[in-house]
Formats: C-alpha cells, structure tokens, sequence
C-alpha cells in the first residue's frame, strides 16, 4: 500500500462531524449512485446530500450495523488467522482525486505485511441469494473505489447472512474500470454538478418533482415523439389493469383451495404461505377533530409539495 495516497480524516463515525465531512466528497459507498447502478440510490440523491439535505439517519441500525461489524471481525479472527491480522478502520480522503474518500470498516494484514481493506456487509437470510453469483455490482463499484482511495490492488469482502452464515471474496482491482468510469465520471459529477450548484437529471418520475416542482404559467408543446409515448402511455396503462385483474383472479383461485390452510405446498415444497395477522392500529383523527377540535390546528403540518401526472384520455384529446 501507498501510505501517502490519502489523507486521514478523524472523526468518529455516525457524529455530525462525520456528516460534515462526507459532504466534501464523493464516499466509496456512494460512487454506484452517482455511476447510476445502484439499487438504492441516484446521482440526484447523492447531489442533495452534498448539499446539505437531511439523511434520515436511523441511529438503530446504525448501532445494529456496527454491532454486527464486530461479529464477523470476530469470525475472521477466530475461524481463519490464516489471513492474517485486523486492524480498526478509518476514514481517508484521497490526495490524488480529492472529491473521493473512503470509511474502511477494517484494514487486514495479511501475513506478508501487505494491508488491504476489509469490507463487512451484513444482510438478512432471505437476501443470501443475491449473492450466488458473487459479489452484488454496487458493492464491487464501492470495493474498487476503496482500493483507489487506499492506494491497494486487491479487497476482501465478508458478508454475514441473517447472523448464522458466511461468505467471502477477493476482489481485485480493476485499473481499466477505474481510469475509464470511476475517476472521469465522479470528477463530472463533483464538478458540472455538486461544485457546480447543478442538480443532475432525475431518474425516477418521484425525483422529477424535486427537481421540477411546477409552474401553473407554463406549457409545453410537444412533437410527434411526445404523442406517440403519450399513446404508449395509455395502451401500458390499459394492460395494467387488465394484467392487475387477471393477477387478483388466479389469487382467489389459490385463496378457495387454500381456504383456512395458511400454506400451499407441492410434492412438500412451499408454494405459497397465507397467514392471519393483526390490523394495524391507526390514529382515529375524525373521532380527534370531533371531541378536541380546538387541538387540531397545533397537530396539523404541511406535507413537502408533490405533482400530479394525469394522462388525458383520447375523448378529451380529440374534442
């Protein structure tokens, strides 16, 4: 390892001040966002929280997340010294490419005295089978940033299934990936936009109105290509609802066989599962407004502003 390829950056994890710091780069966690191949989040997402959105940070699965860090450093300990030592994490931000850092979760030795990073992913049992194939791709794109930032050629990565199963991999860098999508495609970013104070395009019509929250004075005229999605719009629609009815049909098939059964099952596999639970409990608020009217307007709030998108149907465009 480089040891001058980063500088340190100490703070304690899950602090305001560790929120702070995030905000002045691009985290290794973040890059498959902002490369738009993550499954849990977008560029446009990654942009606000450069800017200071809230991250709805939860403070238990944060405990529960580093508590469960511990176990599988626990389980590399005990069950393969082979690998060799484990030192503590850190944070580091890059020298070379500075609108990038990365949280290292630990940092292995191996026996020959070569430190590499140690990344632990913890997820429940029912998701092990996202892994058959190997390691997820946002979680690669994360390791490679991670090798960038700590100057390494290979990670290993411990992924711990519902707290009773493990599994790991070697992940090597890939210079190619890196110099080619990685460096060019986060310096845009934190450039054209974080730096820049351009919000990048949505990619879910829910970001849309983020970014577009409407103006009733405008109107746009569209050309032929619009009309034909707003054609494809409806025939998409119509198919919807014919597939939703079919759906629900083939269902209450299953629900007259199975009547008080909650499980189908084929030659002893389970097919399907139907169980009772409890209603939810809800908050009464016809019955609040009615006997403590004079507390209701101290309990109402103003919900964020939201767009609604109705398509017109061919009756009204052609009248």
């Amino acid at each position: 390892m480089n040891n001058l390829s980063f500088d340190l950056v100490v703070v304690i994890p899950d602090t305001p001040e560790w929120e702070s710091e995030r905000r002045f780069s691009i985290g290794a966690s973040e890059v498959a966002s902002v490369l738009n191949l993550s499954k849990w989040g977008t560029p446009l997402g990654v942009y606000l929280s450069k800017k200071g959105a809230p991250s709805n940070f939860d403070q238990e699965l944060s405990y529960v997340t580093h508590a469960s860090e511990d176990v599988v450093d626990g389980w590399v300990r005990k069950f393969h010294p082979e690998w060799g030592t484990i030192e503590p994490g850190f944070m580091a931000r890059s020298k070379q490419f500075p609108w990038l850092h990365a949280s290292f979760d630990r940092i292995l030795v191996t026996p020959e005295g070569k430190k590499i990073p140690l990344q632990i992913k913890t997820g429940h049992q029912n998701a092990k089978a996202g892994w058959d194939n190997g390691v997820p791709l946002e979680y690669q794109i994360q390791e490679q940033a991670e090798m960038l930032v700590h100057g390494s050629d290979t990670a290993r990565l411990v992924v711990m299934h519902g707290g009773r199963s493990f599994d790991w991999f070697d992940i090597e860098r890939d210079d190619q990936f890196i110099a080619e999508h990685l460096i060019p495609k986060t310096k845009a970013f934190w450039e054209d936009n974080v730096l820049a104070d351009v919000a990048p395009e949505p990619v879910t019509s829910e970001e849309a109105v983020i970014v577009w929250p409407g103006d009733e004075e405008v109107s746009v005229e569209g050309g032929q290509d619009l009309f034909e999605l707003w054609g494809a719009y409806g025939s998409m629609q119509a198919e919807a609802v014919e597939l939703a009815e079919q759906i629900d049909s083939i269902k209450l098939q299953l629900q007259l066989a199975m009547k008080d059964a909650t499980e189908l099952t084929y030659q002893g596999q389970t097919l399907f599962t139907w169980k009772p639970r409890k209603g939810a409990t809800r908050f009464d608020t016809t019955k609040f407004k009615q006997e403590h009217p004079e507390m209701v307007p101290s309990y109402m709030s103003q919900g964020p502003a939201t767009r609604t998108f109705i398509r017109k149907t061919v009756k009204e465009v052609q009248a």
